[in-house]
Formats: structure tokens, sequence, C-alpha cells
């Protein structure tokens, strides 16, 4: 009983995982479309070329990505 649902809980992840996947895709094809790809959504600069090679679906500059990272979680 506790293997399965192990099994089940790693399999909802799993599902999890990729369904936030294939929204970051949906969301890069739609700011390809709006011709906004590769502008950080925070302060609007150009993503730097390097960045956005290594991680396609990044939304933000380094700067203010570094930035959302830091600030304090709201629970």
């Amino acid at each position: 009983e506790g293997q399965r649902n192990n099994e089940r809980d790693v399999e909802f992840a799993i599902n999890e995982h990729e369904t936030a996947q294939l929204q970051d895709i949906d969301l890069a094809l739609q700011r390809l479309s709006d011709k906004v790809y590769g502008l950080c959504i925070n302060c609007g600069t150009h993503i730097a070329e390097q960045r956005m090679e290594a991680a396609p679906l990044c939304l933000r500059c380094v700067t203010c990505q570094t930035a959302f990272e830091t600030q304090p979680s709201v629970i």
C-alpha cells in the first residue's frame, strides 16, 4: 500500500512538472507571436543571447531574475 501511494505521488509530481513545462512553452510561443520574446517581463530590456540560448523559456534578465528570487515569499 505504501509503495503504491509513493508511486502515485511520484506520477502526480511528474505530471505537474510536465504541465508546468507545457504552460511555459505556450507562454514563450505567445511571446513570440506578440514580438516580445527575449525581452525581460520586468524591465523590458533585451535578455542576453547567451541566457536565452541556455534557458529559452526564461522571462527575466539576470538582474531582474536575481531580484525576483531574493525577494521574500508571501505565504
